[in-house]
């Protein structure tokens, strides 16, 4: 079942942006999408609380894996 699932923290998403590993795809009023994670999802994001996605508990899991692997692998 698709549902929001919070993936990163607002500083995961301040770093995962400043390292250009996420890029904004959708600008809205409240939140912005950005492009760039596994599943061709979007993250979406209000650039102050968590970065969230519309997906199952099995693709939130793995995206949460992604920006953690993204965050500490060869970036630091």
């Amino acid at each position: 079942m698709k549902k929001n699932q919070n993936v990163a923290s607002a500083a995961e998403m301040r770093e995962l942006l400043k390292l250009d590993i996420i890029q904004p795809f959708n600008v809205g009023p409240n939140w912005t999408s950005y492009a760039g994670a596994p599943f061709g999802c979007h993250i979406r994001w209000n650039s102050e609380g968590f970065g969230f996605i519309l997906g199952s508990d099995y693709e939130a899991g793995v995206i949460e894996d992604w920006v953690q692997f993204e965050l500490h692998t060869g970036n630091e």
